[in-house]
């Protein structure tokens, strides 16, 4: 905790002299300090920006590579699920979580309020599919709207959804204060109903785009390397057949 804190307190005093220094070459006169300010720059740069940036992306990269180890292709499908995992792993449906009841025992949590990431045998936290039988449906992987809501700017919509599912509607017409600790109403505007774009809404998709591209990276990467060493393989076995 030491050496996290101290590198915290280095990549503040990096973040502070680099503005400082931009600042003060824009709009002054270069300043006697100059040198005294470069020097600080980089030892805070090599003592705690590099190993705070290295640390983050070497943790990063083991929780994606552990996630990685555990995915696997839908039963019954082919190869290409594979390459649909990471979005799944990554993005989580709204749509689904109404649909189970925001079941908290189907979608475990962490301390802070948060979806434990997706195991295996657990229930899917959407419904992404790349099957040739669901080309034609919004779930299928290239036809995924990423910006679809539900609010106030569908209100027609959550009525339709209230007569499936009661208090649906209210649910997404209140949100939590700025503090957190209470809840307020979405006003819907009746007469210009054209108002309601501009109330807050709740996204259908919250996606982890940084966990998502590392995982697919990773899956190139293998990909990569296994090409490699079939070609490899192969050219082994014909030279060993020639020899031979």
């Amino acid at each position: 905790q030491f050496f996290y804190w101290f590198q915290i307190v280095g990549v503040t005093i990096f973040t502070l002299l680099l503005v400082a220094s931009a600042i003060t070459g824009v709009f002054t006169k270069p300043t006697k300090y100059k040198n005294v300010i470069v020097n600080f720059l980089l030892v805070t740069f090599v003592t705690s920006v590099m190993p705070l940036s290295l640390t983050t992306i070497a943790t990063a990269l083991a929780q994606d590579a552990q996630t990685i180890q555990t995915i696997s292709g839908d039963k019954g499908t082919e190869y290409s699920s594979l390459a649909i995992q990471p979005m799944k792993n990554n993005v989580v449906d709204l749509k689904v979580l109404v649909d189970h009841d925001f079941n908290t025992e189907l979608f475990p949590m962490d301390d802070y309020g948060y979806i434990k990431p997706v195991k295996a045998g657990s229930t899917a936290l959407n419904k992404i599919t790349d099957s040739k039988d669901k080309r034609d449906t919004p779930d299928f992987a290239t036809k995924i709207d990423f910006a679809a809501k539900y609010g106030a700017s569908n209100e027609e919509q959550l009525k339709d959804w209230e007569k499936k599912k009661a208090g649906i509607k209210g649910l997404f017409l209140h949100k939590l204060n700025s503090n957190h600790d209470g809840v307020e109403t979405i006003t819907t505007h009746r007469i210009v109903d054209g108002l309601n774009a501009f109330e807050a809404v709740y996204l259908r998709y919250k996606v982890n785009w940084i966990g998502m591209f590392m995982q697919y990276i990773i899956l190139i990467v293998l990909l990569m390397s296994m090409s490699i060493k079939f070609v490899k393989s192969v050219f082994d076995i014909i030279m060993e057949a020639v020899i031979s």
